[in-house]
């Protein structure tokens, strides 16, 4: 299937690497697999269930990773990952290709491939994908060669903003333009600036990440993302400047004149933003509350007055 994908792509004038056609003889494999992700412009992985196993394509994805390249997943049939490789793959857009697909799906994943390839900030004249995975043949070579011989990954969630201010739902942003039928995203009501990964797969929040204002405001926010997904891991720090920054800039885009500033409660309490709007009109005032709110938990850390 890997070789069938990197046929496909390459008649896309898209150049492809797979480890069993284009190690040298006699070359140090480790060697060149490190300098063929170093040097790539996106690592593709087919995710089979050996592929998800594979302590090799994990560390692939790592050294991609690491390498801060793209990665293109293509979950191959109903196979199931574990939990190690959905985090390592939780931020990637990805794809769905049959177990024995049609010859009409490998040209279909080769055109979003390439597409993506073409619109995204490593797109070129000519580009080099790296393919990586174990297959599950019954045919079994050393572990090696037979790594890049397939392509491999799991469901991939995608990194979006849940709150007022994002574009799309996030069942919107999290269905994906290709593949099959995604469930259907529990609504969580979170700040702005918080984002979250989803399973696009099951519709559950893998990680929420993001600034709150106080440790009252994070717990308010796990408790929101723990009833929708009791086992998401949460990286929600108590960061108040960060939240105000995120505040003062949409203030900014919005064009309303505005000082924001951290205040506490009596006796060191709970932080909250305190927003002066400078000749701003009732409608500016309203959208001026709209948008601090929709940055914190409660509608109390928000203090909005009007200087003339």
């Amino acid at each position: 299937m890997a070789a069938d994908l990197a046929r496909a792509v390459e008649a896309r004038a898209v150049d492809c690497w797979l480890s069993e056609r284009n190690v040298p003889a006699g070359a140090d494999y480790a060697e060149c697999v490190v300098r063929a992700v170093d040097g790539c412009a996106a690592l593709v992985v087919l995710v089979t269930p050996e592929a998800d196993s594979s302590m090799h394509v994990r560390r692939e994805v790592d050294l991609a990773l690491g390498a801060r390249r793209p990665i293109i997943p293509i979950l191959v049939g109903g196979v199931k990952c574990s939990e190690q490789m959905r985090y390592r793959l939780s931020t990637a857009q990805w794809l769905r290709i049959d177990a024995a697909p049609a010859a009409a799906a490998i040209e279909g994943c080769a055109d979003a491939i390439v597409g993506a390839m073409r619109s995204g900030p490593q797109a070129a004249s000519r580009t080099r994908i790296r393919a990586t995975g174990r297959g599950w043949s019954a045919r079994r070579v050393a572990p090696f060669a037979m790594l890049a011989c397939v392509v491999i990954v799991l469901t991939m969630a995608m990194l979006l903003p849940v709150g007022g201010s994002s574009p799309q739902s996030p069942t919107q942003a999290a269905a994906p333009s290709r593949g099959g039928p995604v469930a259907p995203l529990q609504p969580v009501d979170l700040p702005r600036q918080i984002t979250v990964a989803i399973d696009p797969a099951t519709g559950r929040i893998l990680r929420a990440t993001g600034p709150v204002l106080s440790d009252t405001e994070r717990d308010r926010a796990t408790e929101r993302v723990r009833a929708a997904s009791p086992d998401a891991l949460l990286e929600l720090d108590v960061n108040p400047e960060g939240v105000a920054s995120a505040v003062r800039a949409a203030l900014d885009a919005a064009g309303i004149r505005s000082e924001v500033a951290l205040r506490r409660r009596a006796n060191w309490g709970d932080a909250y933003l305190f927003i002066t709007i400078r000749g701003a009109s009732d409608e500016g005032m309203k959208e001026a509350r709209q948008i601090a709110e929709g940055h914190a938990m409660l509608p109390a850390s928000v203090t909005v007055q009007r200087q003339p």
